[in-house]
């Protein structure tokens, strides 16, 4: 339930600005969830660096439950885009807080991630709601 929570609203996050842009009345509750940005993408991250992790491990499930697997595979991808997205401040400033040469490098690449976010931001929304219901 937790991973159905903090999936659909990371993204709802990566999609603020498009649902901004078609119901400009979204903006209010939008904001409301804006201020834990952070913390949601920090937890999708590490999320998905965990599902990722596992379904690299349970590749031997590809031989009997290939969509399935195939399917883990994804949620785990697009946890970690979202993660990537919403959570590199605070985990760059946690971790490179004293080297912003570093920082600025480190942040220029998660950046080529971003003409993706609505693509992610979608992706992770049906991939945390298929995930809990299936």
């Amino acid at each position: 339930m937790i991973s159905l929570i903090i999936g659909v609203l990371s993204g709802l996050i990566c999609c603020a600005p498009f649902i901004i842009s078609k119901m400009p009345s979204a903006k209010d509750h939008l904001a409301k969830i804006t201020p834990y940005t952070g913390w949601i993408g920090v937890t999708v991250l590490f999320w998905g660096i965990r599902e990722v992790i596992f379904a690299v491990l349970g590749m031997g499930l590809m031989s009997t439950h290939l969509i399935g697997w195939v399917f883990w595979l994804l949620a785990g991808l697009f946890d970690l885009g979202a993660g990537l997205l919403l959570g590199s401040g605070l985990v760059l400033k946690w971790t490179l807080g004293k080297d912003p040469a570093k920082q600025a490098q480190i942040s220029e690449k998660i950046g080529k991630l971003a003409p993706f976010q609505l693509i992610i931001g979608i992706g992770q929304i049906a991939m945390s709601v298929l995930y809990f219901v299936l």
